[in-house]
């Protein structure tokens, strides 16, 4: 399952949602509405749902347990995976999709980005500190570029006192992929 956790005013690329749905998954969450009516199965194996509002009504304090996976599995649904992208990995809301999260970072090689992952790192650390936490690096031009991007980032780690472990998962080159190859991948790899 790929949860959409984006609002549209975030969106630079996409005028809309990857696939469009009615309700969103905040909305599930705070019993306003049954969470079938939330989650769209889009092909065999590959689910997908909005979670754009989830912030706000956590803010409010409105989202009720139990969480995602136990409602999922209440619902007859058994999804083995629930990917959720995000910018801004606050514990509290990811708890709410489960009770089980492996967390993995991934980031370009540009030094920014590497500074924004160390720093997404270092938050994940203060609630997380026996857990491991991979990088991957999505772009660049060559493997030597990604590599080169894992010794910036074991640097921008030492110098900013983290005694985490940062796994380097591996170096993916940036192409051109279609959005409809997503659920290609997912079908493929999570079955």
């Amino acid at each position: 399952m790929l949860l959409d956790e984006f609002g549209l005013s975030e969106r630079r690329t996409m005028a809309g949602f990857l696939y469009p749905t009615r309700y969103d998954l905040a909305q599930a969450l705070s019993n306003a509405v049954h969470l079938l009516k939330v989650v769209r199965n889009v092909e065999d194996h590959f689910w997908y749902a909005t979670a754009a509002k989830i912030r706000a009504l956590h803010a409010r304090r409105q989202i009720k347990l139990p969480t995602l996976d136990e409602r999922l599995l209440q619902a007859g649904l058994s999804i083995d995976y629930i990917l959720v992208p995000t910018t801004d990995p606050n514990a509290t809301i990811l708890s709410y999709y489960g009770h089980q999260i492996k967390r993995f970072v991934v980031s370009s090689p540009d030094h920014e980005s590497l500074s924004r992952a160390l720093a997404m790192v270092r938050e994940m650390c203060v609630f997380q500190t026996d857990e491991s936490y991979p990088v991957l690096i999505i772009g660049g031009a060559s493997e030597e570029e990604g590599q080169a991007a894992f010794q910036k980032l074991a640097r921008l780690r030492k110098r900013s006192c983290i005694k985490r472990c940062t796994l380097p998962v591996g170096f993916v080159r940036l192409c051109q992929v279609a959005l409809w190859w997503i659920p290609k991948i997912t079908k493929s790899v999570f079955r």
